[in-house]
């Protein structure tokens, strides 16, 4: 069973991180070759990331291509998350959060909120889901004795194993698991709330309340960080593509794939200052964009929240986007209560 309120606080450790310090990079870019795929799918110049920006702490934005006539100029990242935060989308974003080993559920708690939304109207419509530990194995000791053999995530101890890259979206395969160990059942999700967000205001159903219940208005505007029956979703599409566009480090790995399928990826890497109310968080991550529209299709990010314990807090969640330009219909609720007075977050549960 799955300890709700323990893994809103967990969540919310990521929902309350700074926005990266460093330069925006699009202020970083200078005027490059304008790219003939930015000219088919858009009607602008392309700003291409054909030079090297060099930030204020040394790092540098790296781009291939040279002065090569046939290199193909990837896009830039400022431009692909401005060109995404302009269309509708599907998203989905699937979270996998290790906890300590010490507590209840060590392993592979699972939240995925998924739906569509209209970043220029803000209109969306999103579900909430959550699962226990994801791909465990369980290892028996051989010799009969305590403990138990190790895991393959080398644990020992019989403690349930689970590994946060074979999420799904991951693209990863998981290793079966070795004959000391046995499988555990598949992941079952529960469906536990929706989320409405029409303009400036967000509603929230749990699926408790049934059919006809009442919804539940929410303070502020960013629905995906509200919460979910105590569940609290790190980040909403919004916040993922403005964080994107200000990155001010990131580094091209190259195009793989060809023709509508051709997709150019970068990494990136940071770690947020220490706040009133935070600790600091390194977060490392891959950004897919696709070469034909310039549009983002892909965010993986690892999170590790420093100072958490002996085992620190990891997060690893993979944001998909998809259905570009599907309309999004989204009405506020007519049995709504308004939002909860002497509290400006969104969350009941939070321990923040």
């Amino acid at each position: 069973m799955i300890d709700e309120q323990a893994l809103s606080a967990a969540l919310h450790e990521l929902a309350d991180r700074d926005e990266v310090g460093t330069p925006p990079l699009d202020r970083l870019l200078h005027r490059g070759r304008r790219s003939r795929r930015a000219r088919n799918a858009v009607a602008t110049t392309v700003t291409a990331t054909a030079a090297i920006g060099a930030l204020a702490a040394g790092t540098v934005l790296a781009a291939p291509g040279g002065d090569s006539p046939n290199a193909d100029t990837p896009w830039s990242l400022a431009l692909a998350a401005q060109t995404t935060s302009q269309s509708t989308f599907r998203f989905k974003q699937t979270q996998t959060i290790q906890l300590d080993a010490h507590t209840e559920f060590p392993d592979g708690n699972v939240s995925v909120i998924q739906g569509l939304y209209d970043p220029v109207n803000r209109r969306a419509a999103f579900e909430v889901l959550v699962g226990g530990a994801r791909n465990m194995t369980v290892c028996a000791d051989p010799s009969g004795g305590p403990g138990g053999a190790p895991s393959p995530s080398g644990r020992s101890g019989g403690t349930p194993s689970a590994s946060a890259s074979g999420g799904p979206g991951s693209g990863r395969s998981q290793p079966p698991p070795s004959p000391a160990c046995s499988a555990a059942p598949p992941l079952e999700m529960t469906r536990i709330s929706e989320l409405r967000q029409v303009g400036d205001q967000c509603f929230l159903h749990p699926v408790g309340a049934g059919a006809d219940g009442p919804w539940q208005q929410l303070h502020g505007d960013r629905c995906v960080s509200a919460s979910a029956a105590g569940v609290a979703m790190s980040t909403d599409p919004r916040s993922v593509l403005e964080r994107i566009r200000t990155l001010g480090t990131a580094i091209y790995r190259g195009r793989t794939g060809t023709g509508p399928q051709a997709t150019d990826t970068w990494t990136f890497g940071y770690t947020t200052e220490r706040t009133t109310n935070t600790v600091p968080v390194t977060v490392t991550g891959t950004v897919a964009v696709n070469v034909a529209t310039g549009l983002i299709t892909q965010v993986t990010t690892h999170d590790v929240v420093q100072e958490s314990g002996p085992a620190p807090f990891v997060a690893d969640s993979v944001t998909e986007f998809s259905d570009f330009g599907t309309p999004v219909v989204v009405t506020a609720p007519n049995n709504s209560a308004p939002p909860p007075t002497g509290s400006p977050t969104p969350t009941p549960t939070s321990t923040r």
